[in-house]
């Protein structure tokens, strides 16, 4: 799929950040300096925080 296609299929920005929060959620997230895949979602931001090290990491990180 390239930036065309998706723009076709998602037309709004909060389309595509609703899609790739979904792929990322069923992808995993994993933090950037523990490893730890366990998390929070921080409904403040856009962003996830691991429980263990308390590293904040955006979606696409």
């Amino acid at each position: 799929m390239d930036s065309a296609d998706l723009i076709r299929e998602f037309p709004g920005e909060a389309s595509r950040k609703a899609k790739f929060k979904a792929f990322r959620e069923q992808a995993g997230v994993a933090c950037p300096k523990c490893g730890s895949r366990g998390h929070y979602r921080k409904s403040d931001k856009e962003m996830y925080e691991c429980k263990h090290a308390s590293i904040a990491a955006t979606a696409r990180a």
